[in-house]
């Protein structure tokens, strides 16, 4: 049976146990017991909590992916340049995209990638600048916040053909009208504060991908950089405003 988006928002994450609640419980613990040998369970607040796990098994089911869910938009893209950038000299990114992505690259410069804004339509620079050194593709389409539209499937031959990842930033389209992931991109990336809450009243972001090494570095940064998200958020922008596509477009 193949299910709507709209289905796997209602109900990923959730529970049809006889008995348990319909929505899952907000858990606001910090510590959990100790299992004693680490294992796969919940430890520390900043490692998970079952209210993120929910949201994420939601989000990531829109694109038959993982989710790994972020205190912000900023935060989930910084996990994604400093897994991704290391040993690249470049970040290819939209000339019109968004603002707080330009500034993360330009202060990675430091450490040896150099943001190369280029116009993501402009397909011949696009590939000169894939070329031109080890890089990263950074897309975004729609763009922020002039909504120009790349080509993703060119960006991901180009992206292909010169060995670069390819992150896809997707929070204006949302996953409801686009798969970047089906499209050759390692990771989408969100910022659940803008369309996908729709109610302004949640900070949160968003991985996915189907990369299982990327998906490891990229929750390693979470928890070493201290981006872990609240549990209050993430229940609020699941359950409590349950998107459609009308507040997702």
């Amino acid at each position: 049976m193949t299910f709507s988006a709209e289905s796997w928002l209602v109900h990923a994450g959730g529970s049809a146990v006889p008995g348990e609640p319909v929505t899952p419980p907000l858990v606001l613990a910090t510590i959990f017991h100790s299992q004693g040998e680490p294992g796969p369970g919940y430890g520390y607040g900043r490692e998970g909590n079952p209210t993120w796990t929910a949201l994420e098994a939601a989000l990531g089911q829109l694109e038959q992916g993982e989710a790994v869910v972020f205190a912000s938009g900023q935060a989930a893209s910084m996990a994604l340049m400093l897994a991704l950038a290391k040993g690249r000299s470049r970040v290819v990114l939209p000339a019109d995209g968004y603002y707080g992505a330009r500034v993360l690259a330009d202060r990675l410069r430091p450490h040896g990638a150099e943001p190369f804004p280029v116009d993501q339509q402009d397909l011949a620079a696009v590939k000169d600048a894939l070329t031109g050194a080890p890089a990263l593709l950074w897309a975004e389409t729609p763009t922020n916040p002039l909504l120009r539209v790349a080509d993703l499937d060119r960006l991901g031959e180009l992206a292909r053909e010169a060995g670069a990842p390819m992150i896809v930033d997707n929070t204006v389209a949302t996953a409801l009208l686009q798969r970047p992931l089906d499209w050759g991109a390692a990771a989408s990336l969100y910022s659940l504060t803008k369309a996908s809450s729709g109610h302004s009243d949640v900070i949160l972001g968003a991985v996915v991908s189907r990369d299982a090494g990327l998906l490891a570095e990229v929750r390693s940064w979470r928890s070493s950089g201290g981006g872990a998200p609240g549990a209050q958020g993430s229940r609020s922008w699941r359950w409590g405003g349950r998107p459609s596509p009308a507040r997702a477009g």
